[in-house]
């Protein structure tokens, strides 16, 4: 497992359990078996785990879900963004993307190394330069989303916020493959131009 993991650091224990199951097909191998030794030795995945969208502890704004039983029948009626993170050869990038929820269209999108504030900022305010505001912006209640400069940014626009985790996951069945093509796109576009 040590070596496993110095091959590729970016396993987490399922992966590793697999790889071990692998390596010695005919063997039953229970999975506590590789967990003690693996917690034991103190090893952990490299990427982030899945909880990215932690909310900000200083954040005072709560705002509701505003979408439940909500009719989305027009453009620019409903944004909704998430951060992802997307596997690198070394490390991980996050990937912030802002769609349209009526048409599915990728408003904007950024890749960074970091998560921050000043970054969701700046990308949802491209959206708005290049396709008008929305009515209601739906988000998770992570702490780029909850910041007072992004809520700021929200509130003089005159936009209703939305937030919950709940809808992000819905949603996120609908148009998950759209955004790994996107990245995928991305990525590839990259690596061409390098």
């Amino acid at each position: 497992m040590d070596e496993q993991y110095l091959r590729t650091p970016f396993y987490g224990f399922p992966r590793m359990l697999e790889d071990v199951r692998r390596a010695c097909p005919m063997c039953m191998i229970n999975p506590k078996r590789v967990y003690r030794p693996y917690k034991k030795i103190g090893l952990t995945s490299l990427l982030p785990g899945s909880h990215t969208s932690k909310p900000d502890p200083k954040a005072t704004y709560k705002f509701p879900y505003l979408l439940k039983g909500l009719k989305v029948e027009k453009n620019n009626q409903v944004w909704a963004s998430d951060i992802t993170y997307i596997a690198m050869r070394a490390g991980y990038m996050f990937l912030y993307t802002i769609i349209d929820v009526c048409s599915r269209f990728v408003t904007a999108w950024g890749l960074s190394n970091t998560m921050t504030t000043e970054w969701c900022t700046s990308i949802t305010l491209e959206a708005f330069y290049k396709w008008g505001k929305p009515d209601i912006f739906n988000t998770d209640q992570g702490g780029q989303f909850t910041s007072e400069s992004f809520i700021k940014l929200l509130q003089d626009c005159k936009i209703q916020i939305s937030m919950d985790g709940f809808f992000i996951l819905i949603f996120s069945f609908f148009w998950h493959d759209d955004i790994w093509v996107l990245a995928r796109f991305i990525l590839n576009r990259e690596s061409k131009t390098t």
